[in-house]
């Protein structure tokens, strides 16, 4: 039986309890609504300051996506699973934990590093990697979960190629915004801030679209991305992710926050090539099974591992896929190589 949501929100709120309370954002000029999961005291994000945070075009939606997302941190962190970690087998004097081909079933080993967050400091191990978010979820359901995981794998790895790669993107009409939700495509076109839609699906395939926003002068810039089986899907999400993202950078650049601050001086909607899309795409769907198929012929493998905590009302996953691009740095690798031939390192400046 499908679960009502404002019981989802009660479970949610019973299981985070000790560790954050779920709030709604107070944003009024935004055409949806945004909530955060805020720490209830210091170290329960782990050892950087992390604060989970949602948006829906409800009320509901929103709780329910920052709950989602505070459960999704409190599982990756290293902390959290602690015991297990300390009885893992090692390698070269690193934890490897079991992951699962979500193609064949195979069990494989891969470092505890690249799973959970804060893992190195946390048993001790000298740092190979720093897991990120990318590829962490939750879910109604574990398949739900491993979806999205690998929805956010590939929709990182193709901003990633067209941000630092300069890889051109198509352009995606705003009118696919109106089929789907009437109120906030009128919304967008209402307001002095221009928008634009960029598709920037790689050769895997998958819909990924980038939306972007700026004042009139071209200047204060925010984004925001997704991927999903459908191009409408992918354009919705990213551009609720962009609406989110303009006051977050708003509450950061009042706070003094110098990632923010860089990021607004930097970007220009008018300097940049990467905000100029070119021609419109025919981009097909994509489902699970093409997926998988499709990053199996590109020698990907995708990769799950179960990361829910006693207790928790929903599934956690983290899913891994060796060989992909991302941001943050995570471009020196053959795939950027190979697509990005004869570029110079990225120097551009990170999004916010």
């Amino acid at each position: 039986m499908k679960q009502n949501p404002a019981e989802m929100i009660a479970k949610m709120a019973r299981a985070l309890g000790e560790d954050f309370h779920l709030m709604a954002l107070d944003a009024p000029e935004a055409p949806l609504f945004l909530a955060v999961a805020l720490p209830t005291e210091e170290g329960v994000t782990g050892l950087k300051p992390r604060l989970p945070a949602g948006r829906g075009l409800t009320p509901q939606q929103a709780m329910l996506a920052a709950g989602a997302e505070a459960l999704e941190l409190r599982a990756s962190l290293a902390q959290h699973h602690l015991p297990d970690l300390r009885t893992l087998p090692r390698r070269d004097g690193i934890a490897m934990v079991a992951a699962t081909d979500l193609v064949s079933g195979e069990t494989v080993e891969v470092p505890a590093q690249e799973v959970y967050l804060d893992c190195a400091a946390v048993l001790g191990e000298p740092l190979r990697e720093d897991a990120g978010s990318t590829g962490c979820a939750v879910g109604p359901d574990r398949d739900s979960a491993i979806a999205r995981g690998l929805w956010e794998c590939v929709e990182r790895d193709a901003v990633a190629l067209w941000w630092h790669g300069r890889r051109p993107g198509g352009a995606v009409a705003t009118e696919i915004i109106d089929a789907h939700q009437p109120r906030l495509f009128w919304w967008l076109h209402q307001r002095a801030r221009e928008t634009r839609l960029i598709e920037v699906t790689s050769d895997i395939g998958l819909p990924a679209v980038v939306a972007v926003a700026a004042d009139p002068d071209g200047r204060r810039v925010a984004m925001g991305s997704a991927a999903r089986p459908v191009l409408a899907d992918a354009a919705l999400a990213a551009v609720t992710e962009m609406v989110q993202t303009e006051v977050s950078l708003d509450h950061a650049r009042e706070a003094g926050d110098p990632e923010a601050a860089a990021w607004l001086a930097a970007a220009s909607l008018t300097d940049q090539p990467q905000f100029r899309p070119g021609p419109e795409r025919a981009t097909p769907p994509l489902e699970m099974a093409g997926l998988l198929e499709r990053l199996g012929g590109l020698g990907h493998r995708a990769l799950g591992v179960e990361m829910t905590l006693p207790g928790d009302p929903l599934p956690a996953v983290r899913v891994l896929v060796p060989g992909l691009c991302a941001m943050r740095g995570r471009t020196q690798c053959p795939r950027f190589a190979r697509l990005c031939p004869d570029l110079p390192p990225p120097t551009l400046p990170e999004p916010f």
